[in-house]
C-alpha cells in the first residue's frame, strides 16, 4: 500500500511539473548550473512533430508534444536549437562576441589545467581555438591564440595524445619560431615541445604571396604587420599561418593558410565591413514535408539522408530530428529518428508511448527531449544495420562450440583372432596383425628422404574433406555472424542506420 501511494504521488508531481513547464514556460529541474565558460554544445534542428494521417485524436496531442519538447530543448544547457545560439556576421571594428567567448574559454581551460582536470581543460581550450578562428579577422593580436595552441599541445602530451600534441606544437613554432615552452607545462610537455621545435626548424621554409581587395590594405601575418598588399612574405616556417588584412574604409578579412617548404603559397583576401560566418537559414518547407512523410512510411533511404543533410547545412546544425505520432491500440506512440550530419548516421530512438491524455503526452515529451540531448552527445555510434532490421540491444556473439572428438572404439577380437584396419578405415576382425617394421639405425633426415611422396588428393576426396569441415569453422559463417552482431555505445537505447545503405525503399522495423 505504501509503495502504491508513493508511485501515485510521483505521477502527480511529474504531471504538475510538466504542466508548469508547458503552460508557464518554466524549465524542468536541472541537475547543474550554467558554467562561467561553456564549451560549444551540439546544435539540433527539430522538425515539427506531426501525427500520421487518419489517426483520430492524435493531431492535438502531437502539437502539444512538439511545443513541450521544443521548449525543453531550448532551456537545456547541453544542446542548442536551430533558432538560438549561433551568431551571424558582425560589423568590422566592433566588439566580436566570438572573441569574448574565446577569452572566457581560454581562461577556463587554464584554470581546469591548474586544478588537474586535463580532460575538461582540453574541452575548453579546443572550444576557445574554434572561437578564435571563427572571429580571426577581429583579433587585433594573436598572442592569446598562440597561447591556446601551446596549452592544447601541453594537455595533449599529458593525456598521451601524441599526434594532437605534435600538431599543436608545430603550429606554435610555425607562428613563433623562437618560442619556448611555458612554465605551466609539465616537464614531459616541455621536453616534447623542444623536440618538435628542433625537428621542425630543420625543414626548408616557404613564402606567401598576398593580394587583397582593395589594394593597399595593411597585411599582418601571425599578428605581425608586414606591409601593404600586394606583397611577398619570405622565410616562413612550414605549417599553418594566419593572414589578416585591414582597411580603414573597406573593413577586415582573414584566412588561415598552410605554407609548404621551398614553395610560394598564394593568398587573396577580399575585405568586407561585415566579418564572420553567415547567419543560419531556414529549412525548405517542402523538404521538411518529405522528411516527415518518410518517417510516416518507415522509408529511411539514401534520399532521406540527403534531405536531412541539406537541412543541417542550411540551418548550420549538427543533428536533424524527425518524429511522427501514430496510434497503437488505445494509446499513441512517437517514433523518432536523428540524423548526424558529420557522422552520416541515422539513429532510431526508443519509442515514446503515451495515453490519449495531455498529462501523459507532456511527461513523454520531456522524456523525448532528454533522449534527444543524450543522443546528440553520444554521436558517433558503433552499431550496424543487419538484414533491414534495427536491433535495439547489442547482441553478443555466441561462443564458438568446441569440437568434441568422436570417441575411438577399439573392438576386441575374440580369442584366436587379430584386429587390423579395413580398407575403408573401419576395423575388421579375423586377419593376422601386421608385424611392426624394424627400427632403422639411419638418421631421421635420411629416413624422411626415403619416405614416398603422399598420394595426390583427388577431386572427390577434396569434396569429401570440405564436407567433413565443421560449419562453425568456416570463414563464411564467422563473416556472416560478424555482420549480424551489433556492438553498442549505449546499450538498449539507440539503433543506427549507417550512411552506406541502399538508395531504394527501406522499410524499417524497430524491434523492442
Amino acid at each position: 500500500m505504501v509503495s502504491r501511494q508513493k508511485t501515485g504521488l510521483n505521477m502527480v508531481l511529474a504531471t504538475v511539473l510538466a504542466g508548469a513547464q508547458f503552460f508557464v514556460g518554466l524549465p524542468l529541474i536541472s541537475g547543474g548550473m550554467e558554467a562561467h565558460a561553456q564549451a560549444p554544445v551540439p546544435r539540433v534542428w527539430l522538425a515539427p512533430i506531426q501525427a500520421k494521417q487518419g489517426v483520430a485524436g492524435a493531431g492535438l496531442l502531437a502539437m502539444k508534444f512538439d511545443e513541450v519538447s521544443r521548449t525543453q530543448l531550448r532551456n537545456s544547457q547541453r544542446v542548442e536549437m536551430a533558432d538560438q545560439g549561433l551568431m551571424g556576421p558582425v560589423t568590422a571594428g566592433e566588439a566580436d562576441p566570438r572573441i569574448e567567448q574565446a577569452e572566457r574559454l581560454r581562461v577556463a581551460g587554464k584554470e581546469a589545467l591548474a586544478r588537474g582536470d586535463r580532460e575538461k581543460a582540453l574541452e575548453f581550450l579546443r572550444a576557445a581555438l574554434q572561437r578564435y578562428e571563427e572571429g580571426l579577422a577581429s583579433i587585433p593580436k594573436l598572442e592569446a591564440l598562440v597561447e591556446t595552441l601551446g596549452f592544447l599541445g601541453a594537455v595533449s602530451v599529458d593525456l598521451d595524445y601524441q599526434a594532437d600534441a605534435k600538431d599543436y606544437f608545430r603550429r606554435v613554432v610555425a607562428m613563433i619560431p623562437e618560442a619556448d615552452p611555458l612554465d605551466e607545462y609539465s616537464d614531459k610537455a616541455k621536453a616534447y615541445f623542444v623536440k618538435v621545435r628542433k625537428k621542425l626548424l630543420r625543414k626548408k621554409r616557404g613564402k606567401l604571396r598576398i593580394t587583397a581587395v582593395p589594394r593597399g590594405s595593411i597585411i599582418r601575418v601571425d599578428g605581425v604587420e608586414k606591409g601593404k598588399a600586394p606583397l611577398t612574405v619570405k622565410g616562413l616556417v612550414r605549417g599553418h599561418h594566419y593572414v589578416q588584412a585591414q582597411h580603414d574604409e573597406q573593413g577586415l578579412a582573414a584566412q588561415k593558410v598552410r605554407v609548404k617548404s621551398n614553395r610560394t603559397t598564394k593568398v587573396k583576401l577580399k575585405l568586407s565591413t561585415e566579418v564572420g560566418p553567415e547567419a543560419p537559414g531556414k529549412a525548405d518547407p517542402e523538404m521538411v514535408r518529405l522528411l516527415a512523410r518518410a518517417v510516416h512510411d518507415n522509408r529511411l533511404d539514401r534520399k532521406f539522408r540527403q534531405q536531412a543533410a541539406a537541412i543541417a547545412k542550411t540551418t548550420k546544425c549538427n543533428y536533424v530530428v524527425v518524429g511522427s505520432v501514430s496510434a497503437e491500440g488505445n494509446a499513441f506512440v512517437l517514433n523518432a529518428f536523428i540524423y548526424g550530419a558529420q557522422e552520416q548516421q541515422v539513429i532510431a530512438l526508443d519509442r515514446f508511448k503515451f495515453r490519449p491524455s495531455l498529462a501523459s503526452a507532456l511527461i513523454q515529451a520531456a522524456a523525448f527531449a532528454k533522449a534527444v540531448t543524450q543522443a546528440a552527445e553520444k554521436f558517433p555510434f558503433e552499431k550496424a544495420l543487419a538484414g533491414g532490421v534495427f536491433v535495439k540491444k547489442p547482441v553478443e556473439a555466441p561462443a564458438a562450440p568446441v569440437p568434441v572428438a568422436a570417441p575411438v572404439i577399439t573392438p576386441v577380437a575374440p580369442p584366436g583372432q587379430t584386429r587390423v584396419g579395413g580398407t575403408d578405415g573401419s576395423a575388421s576382425i579375423g586377419r593376422p596383425t601386421a608385424q611392426p617394421a624394424p627400427r632403422s639405425s639411419e638418421p631421421p633426415a635420411v629416413q624422411a628422404a626415403r619416405r614416398p611422396a603422399p598420394a595426390p588428393v583427388s577431386v572427390s576426396d577434396d569434396i569429401l574433406l570440405r564436407r567433413r569441415t565443421r560449419w562453425y569453422k568456416s570463414w563464411w559463417f564467422w563473416g556472416l555472424t560478424g555482420a549480424v552482431v551489433i556492438g553498442g555505445a549505449v546499450a538498449g537505447t539507440y539503433a543506427v542506420m549507417q550512411g552506406n545503405e541502399p538508395s531504394d525503399r527501406f522499410d524499417v522495423e524497430v524491434q523492442w
